[in-house]
């Protein structure tokens, strides 16, 4: 490497693990190294003497500081190859401005003075994000005003200044290179408003110590950082002379657990809104799946289907199938027959029906909202009655158990669900009809902090969906047009997250959340198919394959949440954004039907999202990335039901 390059950047074969930093294991790839030099690229505009650093957009955008103040911005074509990089502008600042860091959309810079014993924080708005044409100052703040204490008849220097994830937490080092050098401390701050540094409480200090490179441990701490996930931290610590400078890792207990754990609003909400969102697309999934099997067998007076013999790993799903299901079943048929036969002389034929659905989907992370999975079982009842030549009515209960992964964090939301939708369909002119679900649930949501219960909501919902079909149909593949319109609102209760209850050893915050009220749409348009049935006559069997491709448009609002810390008076808004605008959705399936009624259906349905160019993505500028993987697998045995 040449010794311009005044930035280095090794890579690592296990993230964030300095142990495993390639070149010291034996590398000799020039992939794995490789160097900058930002005052060349700059052509002159910045000094070769660099001080502080941030990476944004996923290595897109390199921030460098130098020396005398000029904090200035670089695009990389390529994340984090420094080849591509172009010099876009800068910020200047006064020289003692040493350490700086920006907000998570990039619409403010908060810089550091390293002047002895004046740790005064400054916040500058910029007019776009990550603009540097220009600044303007909104605040100061001398730090010793909240309770940071200084070393007395010695001199503390400001060396560096960091949040956490959401800018719930702001972190500062001040070094003092006074032998023995163990007064240096990283402060935390409590920031009752994210990223507003008037709204700072001190909660406390850690003591900056345990290095590698001294025979004390102490040092001159120059700079630190924390793991995209907040479990590790990293110190730069020198030595003067012929010593060996050092960066340390540190892996922590829980996310920035310095002197207390900070938590994440908006992967709580974002889950919970997502799992509250699925529950009406799921339900609607399986309520539509019915109609198509109606669909198929119209001409049939018995159109009951029912699972059996399926090994539910959920144990509360094995009971509800195997001790409810016929209960159930009854109490809907007699439900309905009764009010649909008030004079109680005429009997009506009732079709009953059952199906198991799993689904898993995966969400890209974006600037307010951490990725994360969800995994989705449900089991689902139902009962409906043949009116007339044309028409059908019907009632079904699903219950389904959600769970949400998300990723670099702690914490964890489940959902329970218990839904009764109300389905039917109505002919309309020219071989077409209608098809329409109502649905009524019921939410509870436990929130997990390293998987213990932390806090409880409930939420309800109400949906509707009204979908346009006709008989006729084209090709050999029996090809149908199919167009659905689906709108539901969800109400979630007030609740107070108690994360203090999950941790002993540090520290924690609890967060109330108030209520919140959102809405959610979609519209579906495609073409379905179901290829003509392979009979083989010899053993009295049919086989048939169907399908379909739809692309939805995503209509629901963004949804705008409020919440705020126990200790503080101050109410924080945050805003997450939706993942899609528009979405593919395709399923290929069959129907295998025995001599005896036996019948096994198998459906795999994918949906992803199509070419959303998405500002507010981590990869900002990409395409936000949306998968969402259902599989349905029913062995039943028809079985007919007077009431």
């Amino acid at each position: 490497m040449q010794s311009n390059l005044n930035l280095s950047m090794n890579k690592l074969s296990t993230p964030f693990d300095l142990t495993s930093v390639k070149t010291n294991n034996g590398s000799n790839d020039c992939d794995d190294l490789d160097g900058f030099a930002p005052a060349v690229t700059a052509s002159g505009a910045m000094n070769v003497v660099l001080e502080n650093i941030q990476i944004v957009s996923s290595g897109g955008k390199f921030f460098i500081l130098d020396q005398n103040g000029q904090l200035g911005r670089f695009d990389l074509s390529t994340p984090n190859d420094f080849s591509t990089a172009t010099y876009v502008g800068k910020l200047s600042f006064s020289n003692e401005k040493d350490s700086f860091a920006l907000n998570r959309d990039g619409t403010k810079v908060f810089t550091l003075n390293s002047t002895d014993n004046a740790p005064v924080v400054t916040t500058w708005s910029l007019p776009g994000p990550y603009d540097v044409s220009s600044k303007t100052k909104i605040s100061e703040l001398d730090l010793t005003s909240l309770g940071l204490e200084l070393t007395a008849g010695s001199n503390d220097k400001g060396r560096d200044i960091e949040f956490n994830d959401t800018g719930s937490a702001m972190f500062i080092l001040m070094s003092n290179d006074a032998a023995p050098r163990d007064k240096s401390y990283i402060h935390h701050f409590r920031l009752g408003t994210n990223y507003d540094v008037s709204t700072a409480t001190f909660v406390g200090k850690w003591n900056v110590g345990d290095f590698g490179n001294t025979p004390t441990g102490y040092g001159m701490p120059r700079g630190f950082s924390f793991s995209s996930d907040g479990m590790h931290m990293y110190i730069v610590q020198i030595q003067g002379g012929a010593g060996v400078d050092q960066i340390n890792q540190y892996n922590l207990e829980c996310p920035y657990g310095l002197v207390e754990c900070t938590s994440d609003a908006s992967a709580s909400v974002s889950s919970q809104a997502e799992l509250a969102n699925q529950n009406i697309s799921l339900n609607v999934s399986t309520i539509f799946k019915r109609f198509e099997w109606i669909k198929r067998n119209r001409k049939n007076e018995n159109l009951s289907s029912h699972n059996i013999n399926i090994n539910y790993s959920n144990p509360l799903l094995k009971s509800l199938a195997s001790k409810f299901e016929p209960s159930l079943t009854n109490n809907l048929v007699s439900l309905v027959s009764n009010t649909l036969n008030k004079d109680g002389k005429k009997k009506s034929k009732w079709s009953s029906w059952s199906m198991v659905d799993v689904s898993i989907g995966d969400f890209e992370e974006t600037l307010l909202d951490k990725g994360k999975a969800i995994k989705t079982k449900g089991i689902t009842f139902g009962s409906d009655r043949k009116i007339g030549d044309n028409k059908f009515f019907g009632l079904a209960l699903r219950y389904a158990d959600s769970a949400s992964n998300i990723r670099r964090s702690f914490q964890n939301v489940d959902l329970e669900s218990l839904t009764l939708n109300i389905y039917g369909t109505t002919p309309t002119i020219n071989n077409q009809y209608i098809n329409t679900v109502l649905g009524l649930s019921a939410l509870k949501f436990d929130n997990k902090h390293s998987g213990t219960t932390s806090g409880e909501r409930n939420g309800k919902q109400a949906f509707a969906s009204v979908n346009y079909r006709s008989k006729n149909t084209f090709s050999k593949l029996n090809i149908t047009p199919t167009g659905k319109l689906t709108y539901g609102v969800t109400q979630l209760s007030e609740f107070t997250d108690f994360i203090s209850k999950t941790i002993d050893t540090l520290a924690q915050e609890d967060i109330r959340y108030h209520e919140d009220t959102f809405v959610s749409g979609e519209f579906a348009g495609g073409l379905l198919f179901e290829m003509e049935k392979y009979e083989n006559e010899k053993e009295g069997t049919t086989f048939q394959p169907m399908g379909g491709i739809e692309i939805i448009y995503d209509l629901s609002d963004d949804i705008t949440y409020e919440y705020q810390r126990l200790a503080s008076t101050s109410v924080n808004k945050e805003t997450i954004t939706k993942y899609y605008n528009k979405k593919l959705k395709t399923n290929i399936g069959f129907e295998h039907i025995a001599e005896n009624g036996f019948t096994i259906f198998v459906d795999y349905q994918r949906m992803i999202s199509l070419n959303d160019d998405c500002g507010s993505c981590v990869h900002a500028g990409t395409d936000r990335t949306f998968k969402n993987e259902s599989f349905i697998i029913k062995i039943s045995k028809s079985k007919e039901e007077d009431s």
